[in-house]
């Protein structure tokens, strides 16, 4: 499940890359960006959650 998180993070981040023209300030780089932020820490905290899991 982390792994997807994670693909779809790195697939959200080279979006909000190619959607940045001219300037990053624009509301769909942001909103993309934000996006991929969500997906990279929610596979974060599922690789942290398996780890805690692992060791018990």
């Amino acid at each position: 499940m982390a792994i997807l998180y994670f693909l779809m993070g790195i697939f959200f981040a080279y979006l909000a890359f190619t959607y940045a023209k001219e300037t990053v300030w624009n509301a769909t780089t942001i909103l993309l960006a934000l996006v991929a932020t969500l997906d990279f820490g929610m596979g974060y905290r599922y690789l942290r959650m398996h780890q805690k899991n692992q060791s018990k």
